[in-house]
């Protein structure tokens, strides 16, 4: 994938739509020139170390730098959507997706700890008035 991805094939090539779709998340990688840890969450592992096979950066440490994330997907989160949804008492849910992706935000920041009692204070500390 990672070839196809560095020249334009022609159409005789018929590629699946799962290789479409990882050679065009690798050409937005390597289109950034750097690999970081946004990066490295946003496109995952795999699409990272084909995207650093080509920018010429080692793997080992793309690797290290993956298993240093503090999340490696969303659903690692401890506080559940629903939780907020309980320690808010919301009856609107429409304010739990952008909780969320404050959460997230902060905990790739290392700005948040992913523990329950951690982020149930940040919520309440942050989104109680809601």
């Amino acid at each position: 994938i990672g070839m196809w991805a560095q020249v334009k094939a022609s159409e005789k090539y018929e590629f699946t739509s799962n290789e479409k779709r990882y050679i065009k998340l690798i050409n937005e990688v390597v289109s950034s020139g750097k690999i970081d840890e946004r990066t490295l969450y946003k496109y995952g592992n795999y699409v990272s170390s084909i995207a650093a096979q080509i920018l010429g950066i080692e793997r080992e440490y793309i690797y290290n730098l993956f298993n240093s994330l503090p999340i490696k997907k969303q659903s690692d989160i401890v506080l559940k959507p629903v939780d907020i949804i309980f320690i808010l008492n919301l009856s609107d849910k429409a304010f739990v997706k952008n909780i969320m992706c404050d959460i997230e935000a902060k905990l790739l920041n290392k700005e948040l700890v992913n523990e329950m009692e951690t982020l149930k204070r940040y919520v309440i500390t942050n989104y109680s008035n809601l």
